[in-house]
């Protein structure tokens, strides 16, 4: 099974997309790394990265043009 991996520092997130077709993105909480759950509509909101949204679902898909527009959509919010 092969698998990708992003990881940042100790303070960090962590996504990981497997070949399950599921994407587990982990906070880095009390010294262990804790699943961050999507929200309702099915977005993941980074805790480190203001404006870093993943849609999940669309990313599975392969939808690139809704995992873009969800990605500015949180990039809008956080400058604004």
């Amino acid at each position: 099974m092969s698998s990708w991996s992003f990881c940042t520092t100790s303070s960090g997130n962590s996504v990981k997309l497997t070949t399950c077709s599921t994407v587990i993105w982990f906070r880095w909480h009390e010294g262990t790394y804790q699943p961050l759950a999507a929200d309702d509509r099915g977005i993941l909101r980074s805790e480190v990265f203001p404006g870093l949204w993943l849609a999940v679902d669309a990313l599975l898909e392969g939808d690139l043009r809704t995992v873009k527009e969800v990605l500015e959509l949180g990039l809008a919010q956080e400058s604004a």
